[in-house]
C-alpha cells in the first residue's frame, strides 16, 4: 500500500485562531444563539486575551521582538514561559 501524501493545503495555526476567533464572534453576538452558548463564546474570547481565567497576569511584559530584547529581559520570558507550562501541566493533572 503506498503512503499517504500530506496535505499540503492544510491551514497554518494563525489561519485556525482566526477562524476560532471569528466563530466565537459570530456566536457570541448571534442573538439566536442560545444563551449558554454566548456566554461560553464570550468567556472563551476573554480568556484567550487574558482578561479573565489562568492566563490573567501572565501575558508578555513587552511586546518587543526577541531580537531586540536583552538578556535579562528574555530570562524573565523563559521564566514566565516556564510558570506558564507548569500551571497548564498542573491543570491537565487535576482534569
Amino acid at each position: 500500500m503506498p503512503a499517504k501524501k500530506l496535505d499540503m493545503d492544510l491551514p497554518t495555526k494563525d489561519v485556525i485562531r482566526s477562524v476560532a476567533t471569528k466563530t466565537l464572534l459570530e456566536v457570541s453576538k448571534d442573538q439566536k444563539a442560545p444563551s449558554a452558548a454566548r456566554a461560553a463564546a464570550a468567556r472563551t474570547l476573554l480568556e484567550s486575551l487574558g482578561d479573565i481565567g489562568r492566563l490573567q497576569n501572565r501575558q508578555r511584559a513587552s511586546d518587543k521582538p526577541l531580537s531586540e530584547m536583552t538578556s535579562t529581559e528574555i530570562d524573565e520570558e523563559i521564566a514566565r514561559l516556564s510558570t506558564k507550562e507548569d500551571e497548564i501541566a498542573d491543570d491537565e493533572d487535576t482534569d
